[in-house]
């Protein structure tokens, strides 16, 4: 079965905001997007044949979380079997009635790998109702400028938009492009409050360079602000994403290794390293003002310590950060091995590996690779080839 519409196509427009991931791959045209068609295509057509239909009908389904969870199934089989170990998916385990996603042999050894994503945590519904006024907002002329958009409040429910595009049109058409000020910090520069019941969105004009001022813009929008200061736990949400894989499938006869794609925009190793060995914080004596502050563990984490380790079935964590079909080429993954884990894994030749007596909180310093990831995937460093979007003057933009 094929995963995507034969064509042909014509559409050669950047990904609309409302615009689901499969949607978009299936409707675009040119030749970067067809050759990441004819990618998903052949890691679909490798999956074991008893299980494409559901692989194919979660891409498909609309829902681009359940889209990345399925290309992350897709490329962690991909990477396994160019390393010449062969799949079951969910396969039964000893003692207990729950299947991990795949066990994977290569005659000599075998190991079970559950892959999963961790996703911003966000209002699914508020997302399209904003993604719904950007795509309103992008098609309209806004002449020697593009916007600049920051979101305040987000309603809720679905704004009428024609009272929108024409005053931001109205305003930018009284600006002068040669007197805009480009920090977004300032007081003093130019915006346009747009405010509907309980919505609020802020635009900022930011002036097109001269030399294209005189041909239509291809897409009003050109940048996107945060909407304000907000706490955001990696940690936490990483460590939920871990906390039930380590016990759910009871005593396992191979090593186990958890597969997490990290789709959130601010993850770094340091809150890899704080959600797997537990928070860093500080211990102050009220008692001795002068006392130096202390550096304490507030928490324990996904593996514990030394003296008392936590989830030893768990060989380790390989970690990516945002793999998505157009990056495979480039993207890393890092392998975590757990220090006190009662089973190891031969590392793939692609895996970075994490070495613990360097590595630090701060700081990941792992063994490189044995093999770049286009190679190991069989594709040119530069793939996929070409202009994303030749349609427009954004060719190399995504």
């Amino acid at each position: 079965m094929l995963l995507f519409d034969a064509g042909p196509r014509s559409d050669d427009q950047p990904r609309r905001h409302s615009e689901g991931a499969f949607a978009f791959l299936n409707r675009v045209r040119g030749p970067v997007w067809e050759q990441c068609r004819d990618l998903l295509e052949a890691w679909h057509g490798a999956f074991p044949q008893a299980e494409q239909w559901r692989i194919a009908r979660r891409l498909q389904s609309g829902d681009d979380r359940q889209f990345s969870s399925a290309f992350w199934e897709l490329y962690i089989h991909e990477m396994f079997r160019r390393a010449g170990w062969e799949a079951t998916i969910e396969p039964k385990v000893p003692h207990s009635k729950n299947r991990p996603d795949f066990v994977f042999t290569n005659g000599r050894d075998a190991l079970y790998v559950e892959a999963r994503c961790v996703y911003d945590e966000s209002d699914a519904g508020a997302a399209a109702r904003l993604h719904a006024v950007y795509d309103r907002v992008q098609n309209i002329d806004t002449g020697a400028f593009w916007l600049a958009v920051r979101p305040n409040a987000v309603g809720s429910q679905s704004p009428p938009t024609g009272a929108l595009r024409r005053d931001l049109a109205s305003w930018l058409s009284r600006l002068d492009p040669d007197y805009i000020e480009a920090d977004f910090t300032s007081n003093d520069r130019e915006r346009f409050l747009w405010i509907h019941d309980d919505w609020s969105i802020e635009f900022h004009p930011l002036a097109r360079p001269a030399s294209t001022r005189d041909d239509p813009p291809d897409r009003a929008i050109a940048a996107y602000l945060p909407s304000s200061a907000q706490w955001v736990d990696d940690i936490g949400a990483l460590r939920a994403a871990l906390e039930d894989k380590g016990t759910k499938y009871g005593a396992l006869d191979h090593p186990f290794v958890i597969a997490l794609n990290v789709i959130r925009g601010f993850h770094d190793h340091r809150d890899t390293a704080e959600a797997l060995f537990g928070r860093i914080g500080f211990s102050v004596n009220f008692d001795d003002p002068s006392a130096p502050v202390a550096p304490v563990l507030s928490d324990v984490g996904y593996f514990g310590t030394p003296e008392a380790p936590r989830h030893t079935q768990v060989a380790g964590i390989l970690l990516g950060h945002s793999i998505d079909y157009p990056a495979v080429a480039r993207a890393q993954p890092l392998y975590y091995p757990h220090p006190w884990g009662t089973a190891s894994v031969a590392t793939l030749d692609l895996w970075a590996t994490v070495d613990w007596a360097e590595a630090t909180f701060e700081s990941a310093e792992a063994a490189p690779p044995q093999c770049p990831p286009h190679e190991h995937f069989g594709l040119p460093s530069n793939w996929p080839t070409g202009d994303r979007f030749p349609g427009t003057r954004r060719g190399h933009g995504h």
